[in-house]
């Protein structure tokens, strides 16, 4: 069985595994960011809004968005 990092080429990544929860109490969303400290490459995992709070996040890492990936619709 392969597992994301490797899905996604980044088996041998310096990651780091980010968790956040955006939203009121009521519509929580909890997103989450693998984030390759190396290469500065991050795959951001259900935003679901408040795009603001998700777009400062990724610039405070000074990571690359280079996949967005959805679990839910």
């Amino acid at each position: 069985m392969l597992r994301l990092p490797e899905i996604l080429g980044l088996e041998h990544a310096d990651l780091s595994f980010i968790i956040f929860k955006v939203g009121r109490i009521a519509f929580a969303n909890f997103i989450y960011i693998i984030f390759d400290r190396s290469k500065k490459d991050a795959i951001l995992i259900d935003p679901g809004w408040e795009h603001e709070i998700i777009l400062a996040q990724l610039e405070n890492l000074g990571a690359n968005l280079i996949a967005i990936l959805l679990t839910h619709s």
